[in-house]
Protein backbone atom coordinates (compact mmCIF):
# COMPACT_ATOMS: atom_id res chain seq x y z
CA UNK A 1 0.00 0.00 0.00
CA UNK A 2 1.11 3.58 -0.55
CA UNK A 3 -0.22 7.12 -0.13
CA UNK A 4 -0.22 9.65 -2.96
CA UNK A 5 -1.89 12.27 -0.76
CA UNK A 6 -2.94 12.17 2.88
CA UNK A 7 -6.37 10.67 2.25
CA UNK A 8 -5.43 8.43 -0.65
CA UNK A 9 -4.31 4.83 -0.17
CA UNK A 10 -3.40 2.82 -3.25
CA UNK A 11 -2.67 -0.87 -3.71
CA UNK A 12 -0.48 -2.13 -6.50
CA UNK A 13 -1.72 -4.79 -8.89
CA UNK A 14 0.65 -5.70 -11.72
CA UNK A 15 1.80 -2.33 -13.11
CA UNK A 16 -1.25 -0.43 -11.87
CA UNK A 17 -1.88 1.44 -8.61
CA UNK A 18 -5.54 1.79 -7.64
CA UNK A 19 -7.77 2.69 -4.72
CA UNK A 20 -10.75 0.70 -3.51
CA UNK A 21 -14.08 0.66 -5.32
CA UNK A 22 -12.62 0.81 -8.80
CA UNK A 23 -14.81 -1.00 -11.35
CA UNK A 24 -12.46 -2.41 -13.98
CA UNK A 25 -13.64 -4.56 -16.89
CA UNK A 26 -11.51 -7.66 -17.50
CA UNK A 27 -10.84 -6.65 -21.10
CA UNK A 28 -9.47 -3.24 -20.13
CA UNK A 29 -5.71 -2.81 -20.49
CA UNK A 30 -4.30 -0.60 -17.73
CA UNK A 31 -0.53 -0.34 -17.42
CA UNK A 32 1.77 1.90 -15.40
CA UNK A 33 -1.12 4.07 -14.25
CA UNK A 34 -2.89 5.29 -11.11
CA UNK A 35 -6.69 4.90 -10.76
CA UNK A 36 -8.74 6.73 -8.11
CA UNK A 37 -11.64 5.38 -6.02
CA UNK A 38 -15.10 5.17 -7.54
CA UNK A 39 -13.86 5.23 -11.13
CA UNK A 40 -15.49 2.97 -13.71
CA UNK A 41 -13.44 1.61 -16.62
CA UNK A 42 -15.39 -0.23 -19.32
CA UNK A 43 -14.38 -2.89 -21.81
CA UNK A 44 -11.76 -2.50 -24.55
CA UNK A 45 -10.23 0.50 -22.82
CA UNK A 46 -6.48 1.22 -22.97
CA UNK A 47 -4.86 3.33 -20.26
CA UNK A 48 -1.09 3.72 -20.02
CA UNK A 49 1.32 6.02 -18.16
CA UNK A 50 -1.57 8.08 -16.79
CA UNK A 51 -3.42 9.22 -13.69
CA UNK A 52 -7.20 8.85 -13.55
CA UNK A 53 -8.78 10.61 -10.57
CA UNK A 54 -11.72 9.66 -8.39
CA UNK A 55 -15.24 9.18 -9.69
CA UNK A 56 -14.31 9.21 -13.38
CA UNK A 57 -16.30 7.43 -16.09
CA UNK A 58 -14.17 5.77 -18.77
CA UNK A 59 -16.53 4.03 -21.24
CA UNK A 60 -16.02 1.55 -24.06
CA UNK A 61 -13.10 1.94 -26.44
CA UNK A 62 -11.38 4.89 -24.76
CA UNK A 63 -7.60 5.32 -25.09
CA UNK A 64 -5.69 7.37 -22.52
CA UNK A 65 -1.92 7.79 -22.83
CA UNK A 66 0.53 9.93 -20.85
CA UNK A 67 -2.27 12.06 -19.40
CA UNK A 68 -3.80 13.24 -16.13
CA UNK A 69 -7.56 13.19 -15.50
CA UNK A 70 -8.71 14.87 -12.31
CA UNK A 71 -11.80 13.81 -10.37
CA UNK A 72 -15.24 13.34 -11.91
CA UNK A 73 -14.14 13.46 -15.54
CA UNK A 74 -16.64 11.87 -17.92
CA UNK A 75 -15.49 10.69 -21.34
CA UNK A 76 -17.65 9.44 -24.18
CA UNK A 77 -17.05 6.13 -25.95
CA UNK A 78 -14.09 6.09 -28.29
CA UNK A 79 -12.42 9.24 -26.96
CA UNK A 80 -8.64 9.40 -27.37
CA UNK A 81 -6.64 11.37 -24.82
CA UNK A 82 -2.88 11.79 -25.31
CA UNK A 83 -0.44 13.97 -23.34
CA UNK A 84 -3.22 16.12 -21.88
CA UNK A 85 -4.48 17.30 -18.51
CA UNK A 86 -8.26 17.31 -17.99
CA UNK A 87 -9.50 19.16 -14.93
CA UNK A 88 -12.29 18.06 -12.59
CA UNK A 89 -15.97 17.88 -13.55
CA UNK A 90 -15.16 17.93 -17.28
CA UNK A 91 -17.28 16.17 -19.91
CA UNK A 92 -15.62 15.24 -23.19
CA UNK A 93 -17.95 13.80 -25.81
CA UNK A 94 -16.71 12.32 -29.08
CA UNK A 95 -13.44 14.24 -29.04
CA UNK A 96 -9.76 13.75 -29.60
CA UNK A 97 -7.79 15.53 -26.91
CA UNK A 98 -4.22 15.66 -28.13
CA UNK A 99 -0.84 16.91 -27.00
CA UNK A 100 -0.33 19.78 -24.57
CA UNK A 101 -4.00 20.45 -23.87
CA UNK A 102 -5.17 21.42 -20.41
CA UNK A 103 -8.95 21.60 -20.03
CA UNK A 104 -10.23 23.87 -17.22
CA UNK A 105 -12.79 22.70 -14.63
CA UNK A 106 -16.43 22.30 -15.64
CA UNK A 107 -15.64 22.24 -19.36
CA UNK A 108 -18.20 20.62 -21.66
CA UNK A 109 -16.33 19.76 -24.84
CA UNK A 110 -18.14 18.35 -27.87
CA UNK A 111 -15.74 19.15 -30.72
CA UNK A 112 -12.30 17.86 -31.62
CA UNK A 113 -9.59 19.89 -29.96
CA UNK A 114 -6.55 20.71 -32.14
CA UNK A 115 -3.14 19.88 -30.70
CA UNK A 116 -1.89 23.45 -31.06
CA UNK A 117 -4.52 24.88 -28.68
CA UNK A 118 -3.27 25.00 -25.10
CA UNK A 119 -5.25 26.41 -22.16
CA UNK A 120 -4.08 27.18 -18.68
CA UNK A 121 -5.48 24.96 -15.98
CA UNK A 122 -8.08 27.60 -15.09
CA UNK A 123 -8.78 28.43 -18.71
CA UNK A 124 -8.21 32.18 -18.53
CA UNK A 125 -5.99 32.67 -21.54
CA UNK A 126 -4.70 30.59 -24.45
CA UNK A 127 -0.92 30.27 -24.39
CA UNK A 128 -0.52 31.89 -27.81
CA UNK A 129 -1.95 35.19 -26.52
CA UNK A 130 0.42 35.52 -23.60
CA UNK A 131 2.75 38.24 -24.87
CA UNK A 132 3.41 39.65 -21.41
CA UNK A 133 6.02 37.07 -20.50
CA UNK A 134 9.49 38.49 -20.84
CA UNK A 135 12.16 36.85 -22.94
CA UNK A 136 14.02 36.28 -19.70
CA UNK A 137 11.57 33.55 -18.75
CA UNK A 138 12.00 31.61 -22.02
CA UNK A 139 14.28 28.75 -21.11
CA UNK A 140 16.07 26.92 -23.95
CA UNK A 141 15.25 23.24 -23.91
CA UNK A 142 18.94 22.34 -23.84
CA UNK A 143 19.25 24.10 -20.49
CA UNK A 144 16.90 21.53 -18.95
CA UNK A 145 18.67 18.45 -20.28
CA UNK A 146 19.23 15.87 -17.58
CA UNK A 147 21.03 13.23 -19.56
CA UNK A 148 23.99 15.38 -20.60
CA UNK A 149 24.94 15.86 -16.97
CA UNK A 150 25.65 12.16 -16.44
CA UNK A 151 22.98 12.14 -13.78
CA UNK A 152 23.73 8.52 -12.98
CA UNK A 153 27.09 9.72 -11.62
CA UNK A 154 25.57 12.15 -9.14
CA UNK A 155 25.29 9.47 -6.49
CA UNK A 156 28.74 8.00 -7.15
CA UNK A 157 31.20 7.82 -4.31
CA UNK A 158 34.39 5.95 -3.52
CA UNK A 159 33.51 2.91 -5.58
CA UNK A 160 34.86 2.26 -9.05
CA UNK A 161 32.74 3.06 -12.09
CA UNK A 162 31.84 -0.61 -12.49
CA UNK A 163 30.93 -0.92 -8.84
CA UNK A 164 28.86 2.25 -9.11
CA UNK A 165 26.74 0.67 -11.82
CA UNK A 166 26.12 -2.39 -9.66
CA UNK A 167 25.39 -0.15 -6.69
CA UNK A 168 22.62 1.56 -8.62
CA UNK A 169 21.14 -1.85 -9.39
CA UNK A 170 21.00 -2.97 -5.80
CA UNK A 171 19.74 0.07 -3.93
CA UNK A 172 19.12 -1.03 -0.38
CA UNK A 173 16.00 -0.28 1.60
CA UNK A 174 18.21 1.22 4.30
CA UNK A 175 19.35 3.94 1.90
CA UNK A 176 15.81 4.62 0.75
CA UNK A 177 16.71 3.95 -2.86
CA UNK A 178 14.88 1.71 -5.30
CA UNK A 179 16.12 -1.73 -6.32
CA UNK A 180 15.09 -1.71 -9.99
CA UNK A 181 17.60 -2.74 -12.66
CA UNK A 182 17.99 0.66 -14.29
CA UNK A 183 16.62 4.15 -13.80
CA UNK A 184 17.33 5.35 -17.34
CA UNK A 185 13.69 5.22 -18.37
CA UNK A 186 12.65 7.29 -15.38
CA UNK A 187 15.24 9.98 -16.06
CA UNK A 188 14.24 10.29 -19.73
CA UNK A 189 10.57 10.67 -18.81
CA UNK A 190 11.39 13.02 -15.93
CA UNK A 191 13.44 15.23 -18.25
CA UNK A 192 10.49 15.52 -20.63
CA UNK A 193 8.08 16.24 -17.78
CA UNK A 194 10.27 18.92 -16.20
CA UNK A 195 11.06 20.52 -19.57
CA UNK A 196 7.33 20.89 -20.30
CA UNK A 197 6.65 22.23 -16.83
CA UNK A 198 9.42 24.85 -16.98
CA UNK A 199 8.89 25.90 -20.58
CA UNK A 200 5.10 26.09 -20.45
CA UNK A 201 4.98 27.53 -16.94
CA UNK A 202 2.85 24.74 -15.48
CA UNK A 203 1.67 24.99 -11.91
CA UNK A 204 3.82 23.32 -9.27
CA UNK A 205 0.79 21.22 -8.36
CA UNK A 206 0.47 19.75 -11.85
CA UNK A 207 4.21 19.11 -12.09
CA UNK A 208 4.07 17.32 -8.73
CA UNK A 209 1.25 15.06 -9.90
CA UNK A 210 3.16 14.16 -13.07
CA UNK A 211 6.33 13.26 -11.18
CA UNK A 212 4.45 11.28 -8.53
CA UNK A 213 2.72 9.32 -11.28
CA UNK A 214 6.00 8.69 -13.07
CA UNK A 215 7.66 7.66 -9.82
CA UNK A 216 5.07 5.00 -9.17
CA UNK A 217 4.96 3.84 -12.79
CA UNK A 218 8.73 3.29 -12.90
CA UNK A 219 9.01 2.05 -9.31
CA UNK A 220 11.66 4.55 -8.22
CA UNK A 221 11.83 6.39 -4.92
CA UNK A 222 11.93 10.04 -3.90
CA UNK A 223 15.73 9.94 -4.15
CA UNK A 224 15.61 9.49 -7.93
CA UNK A 225 12.96 12.20 -8.24
CA UNK A 226 15.16 14.56 -6.27
CA UNK A 227 18.08 13.72 -8.56
CA UNK A 228 16.05 14.67 -11.63
CA UNK A 229 14.78 17.96 -10.19
CA UNK A 230 18.21 18.93 -8.81
CA UNK A 231 19.85 18.27 -12.16
CA UNK A 232 17.28 20.37 -14.04
CA UNK A 233 17.61 23.30 -11.63
CA UNK A 234 21.40 23.22 -11.60
CA UNK A 235 21.58 23.11 -15.39
CA UNK A 236 19.64 26.37 -15.47
CA UNK A 237 21.87 27.90 -12.79
CA UNK A 238 25.02 27.06 -14.78
CA UNK A 239 23.80 27.74 -18.32
CA UNK A 240 21.45 30.69 -17.77
CA UNK A 241 22.32 32.17 -14.35
CA UNK A 242 20.24 35.29 -15.01
CA UNK A 243 17.08 33.18 -14.83
CA UNK A 244 18.12 31.14 -11.82
CA UNK A 245 16.57 33.34 -9.12
CA UNK A 246 13.05 33.30 -10.56
CA UNK A 247 13.26 29.61 -11.47
CA UNK A 248 14.48 28.58 -8.01
CA UNK A 249 11.88 30.82 -6.37
CA UNK A 250 9.06 28.94 -8.09
CA UNK A 251 10.41 25.45 -8.71
CA UNK A 252 12.21 25.09 -5.43
CA UNK A 253 8.75 24.27 -4.07
CA UNK A 254 8.57 21.29 -6.43
CA UNK A 255 11.81 19.91 -5.00
CA UNK A 256 10.61 20.60 -1.46
CA UNK A 257 7.52 18.45 -2.06
CA UNK A 258 9.80 15.44 -2.48
CA UNK A 259 11.81 16.15 0.67
CA UNK A 260 10.15 14.29 3.49
CA UNK A 261 12.62 14.89 6.35
CA UNK A 262 16.05 16.10 7.40
CA UNK A 263 17.79 13.10 5.87
CA UNK A 264 16.22 13.95 2.54
CA UNK A 265 17.63 17.47 2.82
CA UNK A 266 21.09 15.96 3.35
CA UNK A 267 20.48 13.80 0.29
CA UNK A 268 19.80 16.95 -1.74
CA UNK A 269 22.97 18.60 -0.44
CA UNK A 270 25.13 15.67 -1.48
CA UNK A 271 23.35 15.44 -4.83
CA UNK A 272 24.19 19.09 -5.46
CA UNK A 273 27.81 18.65 -4.35
CA UNK A 274 28.34 15.55 -6.51
CA UNK A 275 26.64 17.17 -9.49
CA UNK A 276 29.20 19.95 -9.37
CA UNK A 277 32.11 17.49 -9.25
CA UNK A 278 31.69 16.82 -12.96
CA UNK A 279 30.94 20.42 -13.83
CA UNK A 280 33.99 21.82 -12.03
CA UNK A 281 36.21 19.40 -13.92
CA UNK A 282 34.61 20.81 -17.08
CA UNK A 283 35.53 24.36 -16.09
CA UNK A 284 32.55 25.61 -14.09
CA UNK A 285 33.52 27.95 -11.26
CA UNK A 286 33.09 26.47 -7.78
CA UNK A 287 31.23 29.62 -6.76
CA UNK A 288 28.30 28.29 -8.78
CA UNK A 289 28.08 25.52 -6.20
CA UNK A 290 27.86 28.12 -3.44
CA UNK A 291 25.20 30.00 -5.41
CA UNK A 292 23.21 26.78 -5.64
CA UNK A 293 23.33 26.33 -1.87
CA UNK A 294 22.26 29.94 -1.34
CA UNK A 295 19.42 29.66 -3.86
CA UNK A 296 18.04 26.49 -2.27
CA UNK A 297 18.34 28.07 1.19
CA UNK A 298 16.54 31.24 0.07
CA UNK A 299 13.82 29.15 -1.59
CA UNK A 300 13.20 27.38 1.75
CA UNK A 301 14.21 24.04 0.31
CA UNK A 302 17.15 23.62 2.69
CA UNK A 303 17.17 24.55 6.36
CA UNK A 304 20.13 26.22 8.03
CA UNK A 305 20.51 23.29 10.45
CA UNK A 306 20.82 20.75 7.63
CA UNK A 307 23.33 22.82 5.67
CA UNK A 308 25.54 23.05 8.76
CA UNK A 309 25.10 19.32 9.34
CA UNK A 310 26.21 18.64 5.77
CA UNK A 311 29.27 20.86 6.24
CA UNK A 312 30.34 18.91 9.32
CA UNK A 313 29.77 15.53 7.65
CA UNK A 314 33.10 13.92 6.74
CA UNK A 315 31.74 12.86 3.37
CA UNK A 316 31.35 16.53 2.40
CA UNK A 317 35.08 16.86 3.01
CA UNK A 318 35.78 13.91 0.71
CA UNK A 319 36.25 11.13 3.24
CA UNK A 320 35.37 7.84 1.55
CA UNK A 321 34.39 9.59 -1.66
CA UNK A 322 35.63 8.75 -5.12
CA UNK A 323 36.76 12.30 -5.91
CA UNK A 324 37.83 13.18 -2.39
CA UNK A 325 40.02 16.19 -3.21
CA UNK A 326 37.36 17.73 -5.48
CA UNK A 327 34.70 17.16 -2.82
CA UNK A 328 36.89 18.86 -0.22
CA UNK A 329 37.52 21.86 -2.49
CA UNK A 330 33.80 22.30 -3.10
CA UNK A 331 33.13 22.23 0.62
CA UNK A 332 35.90 24.77 1.18
CA UNK A 333 34.31 27.07 -1.42
CA UNK A 334 31.26 27.25 0.85
CA UNK A 335 33.28 28.41 3.90
CA UNK A 336 32.10 32.04 3.78
CA UNK A 337 28.47 31.04 3.30
CA UNK A 338 28.72 28.62 6.23
CA UNK A 339 30.34 31.31 8.39
CA UNK A 340 27.47 33.66 7.53
CA UNK A 341 24.92 31.01 8.50
CA UNK A 342 26.66 30.41 11.83
CA UNK A 343 26.76 34.13 12.60
CA UNK A 344 23.09 34.47 11.74
CA UNK A 345 22.32 31.52 14.01
CA UNK A 346 24.27 33.08 16.90
CA UNK A 347 22.52 36.41 16.46
CA UNK A 348 19.17 34.64 16.44
CA UNK A 349 20.05 32.78 19.65
CA UNK A 350 21.09 36.05 21.33
CA UNK A 351 17.85 37.77 20.35
CA UNK A 352 15.84 34.91 21.82
CA UNK A 353 17.50 35.27 25.21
Amino acid sequence: MMNLENDQTYAKKASMWREKDVKLDKSAQVTRSVIGAGTTIAENTIISNSVVGRGCVIPVGVTIENSILWSKVILNSGVTVKKAIISENTIAEGTTIDEKNVLPPFTHLDVDLPAQVSWTVYGQTPKEDSDSESDEEVIPLDDLNLTDTSISEIGSDSETDTDSIHRRRRRSSASGHSDIITNDEFYVEAEDSLARAFLENHSVENATIELKTLRMATNVTFHEVREAIVSALLNILVKTPGRARSIFAKWGELLARFIEDGEAQLDVLFLVQRWFLTRVREGVDRQRFVQALQALYQADVLEEERILQWYEDERANGVGEKWSEDMSLLRKAADRFIAWLKEAEEESDESDQ
